[in-house]
């Protein structure tokens, strides 16, 4: 095990590359030697260069040039889909989202989608120049402090490998989920934070900072996704079934997902 200084291919975690319906849920595995990309540990059947080979923003996922910070563990009473519905669609942004959706412009996105692969790139909102959530508030005053004033490149860049592990894009940090399914009511969701490794040693506000605004919205969204499991739960017990259509292009990250599943599973959309 390496410590949380050393570089990001030298962090403790081994996302599994795996493949639907895989044995390979952990996030670690002793019988396949790890693949490395962009500075990140793989171990599973699957090679990520293989299935990443043709995605655009590599270079924005450099994870060689920023240190490990920490990993959070975190215990989901929902089924690992729900999770990635809401992260695969952005009408409950402004729904749902009090802070982020004065940082993200969820009317100024690209979808971009790949084989076993897509990625969403938000806008930034307005300038940043308005905030009503006091983290994100302190995140852009401390970001914008050391750029000496200069946007972010992007809002944020949400991406997917499929099936389960997700690379975020914010100002000076990268973010890796990684879901592990445990029933079909509870997952286990793996996040790891990296910074530049100036911004980690010596500017440790812009990481409390970040991290606030990153665990604001990750309640909210751990709400949205209880709710859909409670409702969907109350359907299978009275035995029904309720999907509704499809809103492209807001869901069209949504539709990406289903009808990857749906191929690997050897099903057709029916709806």
């Amino acid at each position: 095990m390496f410590g949380s200084r050393g570089p990001a291919n030298s962090n403790p975690f081994q996302r599994a590359s795996g493949e639907l319906g895989s044995e390979q849920s952990g996030v670690t595995s002793k019988s396949v030697a790890p693949s490395s990309l962009n500075g990140l540990l793989f171990a599973g059947p699957r090679d990520p260069n293989i299935d990443l080979r043709d995605f655009p923003l590599a270079p924005d996922y450099e994870y060689g040039s920023y240190v490990f910070e920490k990993a959070i563990v975190e215990e989901c009473p929902f089924n690992w889909k729900a999770f990635l519905e809401i992260y695969l669609e952005l009408y409950h942004v402004e729904a749902m989202h009090p802070g982020l959706q004065k940082w993200v412009d969820p009317d100024n996105y690209e979808w971009g989608f790949g084989d076993r692969w897509s990625y969403q790139i938000l806008g930034i909102k307005d300038g940043l120049k308005s905030q009503v959530s006091p983290n994100y508030q302190r995140y852009r005053d401390t970001i914008l402090e050391y750029s000496g004033g200069e946007l972010p490149k992007y809002g944020t860049i949400w991406s997917i490998l499929y099936p389960n592990v997700m690379l975020e894009w914010y100002p000076y940090c990268l973010v890796v989920s990684t879901l592990i399914p445990r029933s079909p009511e509870s997952t286990t969701n793996v996040v790891e934070f990296y910074y530049p490794e100036e911004v980690q040693a010596f500017e440790r506000q812009i990481v409390d900072a970040h991290q606030a605004a990153y665990a604001e919205s990750a309640v909210e969204d751990a709400q949205i996704c209880t709710r859909l499991q409670r409702g969907r739960r109350a359907l299978w017990l009275a035995g029904e079934d309720d999907v509704g259509p499809y809103h492209t292009p807001h869901e069209d990250g949504m539709i990406h997902l289903h009808d990857w599943i749906r191929r690997e599973m050897g099903q057709r959309r029916t709806a």
